[in-house]
């Protein structure tokens, strides 16, 4: 069953076993955030984030063997703006998909925009990341998406214990 509500809304919760800072690194430095979001498979051979109020987020996810709901493109641009950056504590933009030279792309069955909000809560060592996607039309594969960017957020997290 989706977690996706009737008005659209997609709430997740995890909570990880790394300091707030280091996960917040992960969520705003292009770096790492090409390294964990978004699905198994897929890579994001392009990212450009700058996270600040009006700030752009535009990065591609790559699906070597093609992604079938976009009739087998390889390629899956997605831009959007920083909305809120309150360092280390929230996190809001919004997403929508593009070409890779910035242009609105509309797709069948999708949401024009959605709004992303994240928020980071320091739980000792911990970090407790709450995710609510607004705007979307139907669940069309992201809660599962966001289940195994997060799974590989964790990963990443792993391999940098010791980093604050």
């Amino acid at each position: 069953m989706s977690p996706l509500s009737a008005t659209g809304e997609l709430v997740i919760n995890r909570t990880f076993e790394a300091p707030r800072d280091l996960v917040w690194k992960a969520w705003i430095q292009p770096e790492h955030f090409a390294r964990w979001f978004g699905p198994r498979g897929s890579s994001m051979p392009s990212c450009r984030m700058e996270a600040r109020p009006g700030g752009e987020i535009f990065f591609c996810h790559h699906f070597e063997g093609g992604l079938a709901a976009f009739g087998g493109e390889k390629d899956i641009w997605i831009q959007g703006r920083y909305l809120e950056v309150v360092r280390p504590e929230r996190l809001v933009f919004s997403i929508y998909f593009s070409d890779k030279d910035g242009h609105v792309v509309e797709r069948a069955g999708f949401s024009r925009e959605s709004r992303v909000e994240v928020t980071f809560r320091e739980k000792g060592r911990q970090t407790e990341v709450a995710i609510r996607q607004t705007g979307l039309k139907a669940d069309q594969g992201e809660s599962e998406g966001w289940k195994q960017g997060l799974d590989r957020l964790e990963e990443l997290l792993k391999s940098r214990e010791g980093e604050s």
